[in-house]
């Protein structure tokens, strides 16, 4: 991903936090497993700096930038001058409704969303309607638009692209989908509109997390709360054996510990 104004970033603590030794829990042998890793290389993936950066000024040419700015008419005018087809996207598969997405641009997401061109085909016999792709996967995490919004917890922008046919199903490179990602944020609300997208409760990433452990390591109760009334399994094991309360355990969350038990957690495994 370029290194560019408005950049996404992961949260400055969840390296941090992910990377240390839960040496608070020596269960069985379980000790020296690592705590749940959100990405291996270069400080995580995709989403660096964002927040300290300010916006550069738009040059007429930069569809990306005036994205980012939300500036619909200056992108309308490239669209419609042929400068940009509305299925641009970068060398790394990034396009403008990615960066309209991550800085909550509405009126811009919507733009790029219902905007269509035709294009004729070579022997200018047939027409082709070209329009955004709302499941396109970029940047070096592979995420799409929805993806992008979700790590910033932009509830109307999540709700708008699945209205337009975004794909609860999608994982990036680390193999975390919609419902990870928000997760790791802690919004309810936005955890509610995805589980609607029937989108497992159960779900796992690439090492077998669900989101009811990173809930309860991440220490949000009422995301904990949230999972377990939807029927989220207590009692699921990650690839290293830790359940949900081992990962509670882990940061010592006196509110998720105390919903896992209610919900019948092992206190003993």
């Amino acid at each position: 991903m370029p290194e560019s104004a408005n950049k996404p970033e992961q949260p400055e603590n969840r390296t941090q936090q992910s990377s240390s030794h839960p040496t608070s829990l020596m269960l069985q042998g379980k000790g020296s497993t690592l705590a749940p890793q959100l990405s291996t290389a270069d400080g995580n993936l995709e989403l660096k700096n964002m927040s300290s950066m300010e916006a550069a000024p738009a040059e007429d040419h930069d569809i990306m930038q005036l994205s980012r700015l939300g500036d619909v008419e200056a992108v309308r005018k490239l669209f419609d001058d042929g400068v940009f087809r509305p299925d641009h996207c970068d060398e790394e598969g990034i396009t403008p409704l990615h960066w309209a997405a991550i800085n909550n641009q509405y009126v811009m997401c919507k733009f790029l969303l219902e905007y269509r061109s035709t294009v004729k085909s070579e022997d200018g016999q047939k027409e082709e309607i070209i329009q955004a792709d709302v499941n396109k996967q970029g940047g070096e995490s592979t995420a799409t638009p929805a993806m992008w919004a979700a790590q910033r917890s932009h509830y109307y922008i999540v709700h708008l692209l699945f209205q337009h046919g975004a794909n609860a199903a999608s994982a990036d490179v680390q193999g975390y989908n919609i419902l990870h990602l928000a997760t790791f944020e802690g919004n309810v609300f936005l955890l509610v509109l995805l589980l609607h997208q029937n989108i497992s409760v159960d779900v796992r990433d690439a090492h077998g997390h669900t989101s009811l452990m990173w809930a309860a390591y991440k220490g949000f109760p009422a995301c904990v709360d949230l999972f377990l009334r939807w029927g989220a399994d207590v009692h699921a094991t990650d690839e290293t054996g830790f359940t949900a309360l081992h990962w509670g355990l882990v940061k010592g969350s006196k509110g998720c510990i105390q919903k896992l038990v209610e919900y019948g957690s092992d206190r003993f495994a």
